[in-house]
């Protein structure tokens, strides 16, 4: 009863407050709907713009490197009767788009770890919530393990602390797991998949709050299709029959424990420690599978097992679709999925670069909405042209939560949903920030597939340092990405400044029209010494410096947030490699 009384109250001051454009969502909407209550937020791991067949069937032509967007059904309806956004942004890294999302705030906050995040913000508005899935950075997993009833951000979750592992779990192996801030960890009876099993404690999670009828909001954060590649057997059967028929299960499991992270190719026993290591007495000479897998190939491995990962997921959401109607709750409910950043197995098309990169396809990924209302509106889908970073969903779902415009909270987001209820034209000013001093030298010149795949060789590396000014591959640098509307500004700089740059560029609005869209995506790798000459890109470059810049409690620091060793105190490392460009 108190829940409700709250939200009302939010409902009748919301009336009064104003939208980023200036208007009441009275006014966007005249006829105000109560937005759905409950929110379901998926986020995928490596999963790239080209690997969604809703994404490929808008641009034409297409590349081989991936088969996933083939088996991607459930993902497609909810593209294709929700909203599709085309420029949605998120960091070119795992670790930081977690922090990114769940906070709605650039992870280069300096105060951005001590606030609540989009848990805790919901808690408080009387939610249940659940996290599902992998965590990734120690400031995220502080606060997916925290369990303080008092600033807890999830009550149930279900905890991944790594940023990859293997998908055919051990017998004994044992997971943080708790409900109703009670601990109840997980161990596992072997054999089990681990898409699987948090896709059905997803169910789970579900079903107890459509029973209790409080309001929830649940994040499901797969790992898929994160490497290893371990497709499911069972997958692999249904979608290339003839290929894997007559592999026994038990053989499977024991080869893809056996295996590398990304190529088909055993390793030696020494090398293979824990959980990947393979049953005593199985040998890859002796394997009916690993035989089957030699004549099959690597690229085909590499494609086929990547396309079972996706189908896993897409497949665990189409049952998390039919339980939400089962349990009377899915015309209530919205549904978002999005990615942590490009892919690095699959597809970006046609999108230039790769995971890492500050390239479209490290940080661009595809994002949906759905919901019954917008499936049932003029809203049906609608296809997004203006840039909404991921920071928006937490904006977007504490607003439909207070049913306030704009929330009170300096999110670096805005709440998306007086838009897409009333299918109107988004903001086209929002801004997208990322900054990093992590990356090493090969990311920034365009040999993301390979020298993350394989070591790079001599000539590659001579390459970059010719490029760059680098002396060797292995040297840390400062990058940052910094988007306004449809331009884009990407400055690399060596820590001590002694080679620097810039690239300009404006991102293209019709490649849905071209014969080959990869044409306008393609960008220019930073070049010592270069910086833009247009007045446009010297017009965006001094925006990024006042940008970053900026003094205030949550200035935005140098070095990211997300590696922070816990002493807040040093954070405040400010901006000496923005006083002396042009």
């Amino acid at each position: 009863m108190m829940m409700k009384r709250k939200l009302e109250a939010a409902f009748r001051s919301a009336l009064t407050v104003s939208c980023l454009c200036g208007l009441s969502i009275a006014s966007v909407h005249a006829d105000v709907v109560s937005p759905p209550k409950n929110f379901i937020v998926i986020f995928a791991d490596d999963f790239g713009y080209g690997d969604l067949g809703c994404y490929r069937e808008l641009y034409q032509g297409g590349d081989d490197r991936s088969l996933a967007h083939e088996y991607t059904p459930n993902l497609d309806r909810l593209g294709q009767q929700g909203v599709r956004f085309m420029q949605a942004y998120t960091t070119s890294w795992c670790a930081p788009a977690r922090q990114n999302l769940l906070s709605g705030r650039w992870c280069n906050r300096a105060d951005n770890v001590r606030s609540p995040w989009l848990g805790k913000q919901l808690r408080d508005l009387g939610y249940s919530t659940c996290f599902i899935g992998k965590s990734h950075g120690n400031n995220s997993s502080a606060k997916v393990l925290n369990a303080n009833p008092d600033t807890a951000e999830y009550n149930d979750g279900f905890f991944m602390i790594n940023g990859m592992r293997k998908f055919y779990l051990r017998k004994g192996e044992t997971f943080p797991r708790r409900v109703g801030l009670r601990a109840d960890p997980f161990v596992a009876k072997g054999g089990e998949y681990l898409t699987d099993v948090f896709t059905d404690f997803s169910v789970d999670f579900i079903q107890r709050s459509a029973e209790s009828e409080q309001p929830f909001c649940l994040y499901l954060a797969y790992n898929a299709p994160h490497s290893p590649l371990d497709g499911k057997l069972e997958d692999l059967q249904t979608m290339f029959p003839g290929e894997f028929d007559g592999i026994e299960e038990d053989d499977w499991t024991e080869l893809l424990n056996a295996s590398g992270a990304r190529y088909f190719k055993p390793e030696p026993s020494k090398r293979l420690t824990g959980v990947r290591s393979p049953a005593p007495g199985w040998s890859a000479k002796t394997s009916p599978a690993f035989q089957r897998m030699k004549e099959l190939g690597a690229e085909k491995f590499i494609q086929y097992n990547f396309a079972a990962l996706v189908y896993g997921m897409d497949r665990g959401i189409g049952k998390i679709m039919d339980t939400l109607k089962e349990a009377g709750v899915d015309e209530n409910t919205v549904v978002i999925f999005t990615s942590d950043n490009g892919s690095i197995m699959g597809s970006n098309y046609p999108l230039t670069g790769d995971k890492s990169s500050h390239f479209e396809g490290g940080v661009r990924v595809p994002m949906i909405f759905w919901s019954k209302s917008l499936e049932d509106s003029a809203a049906k889908g609608r296809i997004v042209e203006e840039l909404c970073p991921t920071t928006d969903i937490a904006a977007t779902l504490v607003g439909m939560a207070e049913q306030t415009a704009q929330p009170d909270f300096p999110f670096d987001g805005i709440n998306l949903w007086p838009y897409l209820e009333s299918n109107t034209p988004i903001p086209d000013d929002q801004v997208f920030y990322f900054a990093s001093d992590t990356s090493q030298f090969y990311k920034a010149n365009g040999l993301y597939r390979e020298s993350l795949m394989r070591p790079l060789s001599k000539e590659e590396q001579g390459s970059m340092s010719d490029s760059f000014g680098s002396t060797a591959s292995h040297d840390r640098i400062f990058n940052a990405v910094y988007i306004k509307g449809k331009e884009k500004l990407v400055y690399w700089s060596t820590l001590d400044e002694s080679a620097r740059g810039a690239v300009y560029k404006q991102l293209p609005t019709d490649a849905r029209n071209f014969e080959n869209p990869v044409l306008p995506f393609k960008e220019q790798t930073v070049v010592a010494g270069e910086f833009p000459e247009s007045d446009a890109g010297q017009k965006l470059l001094k925006d990024f410096v006042e940008y970053t810049a900026a003094p205030g409690p949550g200035e935005l620091m140098h070095a990211a947030v997300f590696h922070s060793d816990g002493n807040h105190d040093d954070e405040k490392r400010a901006r000496e490699y923005v006083q002396d460009l042009p």
